[in-house]
């Protein structure tokens, strides 16, 4: 003989839902309370040591410096060295090498190296002085996007 029966297996369904429903609450309830106390509790002690700060504060003395003007450090000076050096390849790979300046070119390929020779009068074993080097160009200004307003 079964002691189950339908009426009793809902008793014991609604019976239980109604144990979750009231152990989800009461843990709901507890939590916002534990967290509505530490809270609380933080901001008490905050006051507390803003109060602390304020006294320590007022009990030092005030200093007696005035302040009229704030220094301005002096900018160093700066000295800038521009070299250019270029390199013209005409063929394919290996026509120019690092460290050599007259080597023979692979590949039937050609290249060229400049260097400044002094154009003095003829005769004279004095070079001329080299021309100083064009300033350089300016940096273009970056582009900032309109926010729309």
């Amino acid at each position: 003989m079964d002691h189950h029966t339908t009426r009793s297996r809902d008793r014991s369904l609604n019976a239980m839902a109604v144990l979750t429903g009231t152990a989800t609450a009461a843990a709901i309830t507890g939590t916002g309370w534990a967290a509505g106390r530490a809270a609380d509790s933080t901001e008490q002690h905050r006051q507390i040591k803003a109060k602390a700060q304020a006294i320590a504060l007022a009990a030092l003395p005030a200093p007696d410096v005035t302040v009229t003007a704030s220094a301005q450090p002096t900018p160093a000076p700066t000295r800038t060295v521009v070299r250019r050096h270029v390199i013209r390849v005409v063929s394919g790979a290996g026509a120019a090498r690092v460290g050599s300046s007259n080597a023979a070119p692979r590949s039937g390929g050609t290249s060229s190296t400049s260097s400044r020779v002094s154009s003095g009068s003829a005769g004279s074993n004095t070079p001329t002085p080299a021309r100083p080097a064009p300033a350089p160009a300016p940096a273009p200004q970056p582009t900032v996007p309109s926010s729309g307003s």
